[in-house]
């Protein structure tokens, strides 16, 4: 599969600090990048929230659609850590399963353990969706009905 020729766009909504895991993260990304000549990376657009996340997000689409040519838009909350090949193997699997919104497995860490951040069709008629307990195998393309937006690609 041919190296997809594109410009992504990192959107980052923050309390007013990230982690140094995330930032050495993002480092890494930005170096793997450069270093194999993907030269994918554009940027990144920040936005401050505190609880209400949701209109902070909406404010990064709205400037990415508004003030950038970027084609897709990678939001990475500042909780996270990553592999320096995220951009690239999120760009690929979006290729592959020709699709314009993939996400990463994430999980939520809880009392009980790591729960994905992957949620399917519920059986009850009262509910829309139900967490998809155990997280598929490495590397595999899966369909959700939704799912956290902590590793999000999305497409212009």
């Amino acid at each position: 599969m041919d190296i997809p020729r594109t410009r992504v766009w990192v959107g980052n909504v923050n309390p007013g600090t990230v982690s140094t895991d995330y930032l050495n993260s993002m480092a890494g990304m930005v170096i793997a990048d450069r270093e194999n000549g993907w030269r994918l990376f554009e940027g990144i657009l920040e936005s401050r929230s505190g609880s209400n996340i949701s209109k902070s997000r909406n404010e990064l689409c709205s400037r990415f659609l508004d003030k950038t040519d970027g084609e897709w838009l990678l939001f990475m909350d500042s909780d996270m850590v990553f592999p320096r090949d995220t951009m690239i193997r999120l760009l690929y699997a979006a290729q592959l399963a020709n699709t314009k919104i993939i996400g990463g497995l994430c999980v939520m860490v809880t009392a009980d353990g790591p729960i994905s951040t992957l949620y399917v069709p519920a059986e009850s008629p009262t509910d829309v969706t139900r967490v998809m307990l155990g997280a598929p195998p490495d590397d595999q393309i899966i369909q959700v009905a939704a799912t956290g937006a902590a590793c999000l690609l999305v497409h212009r």
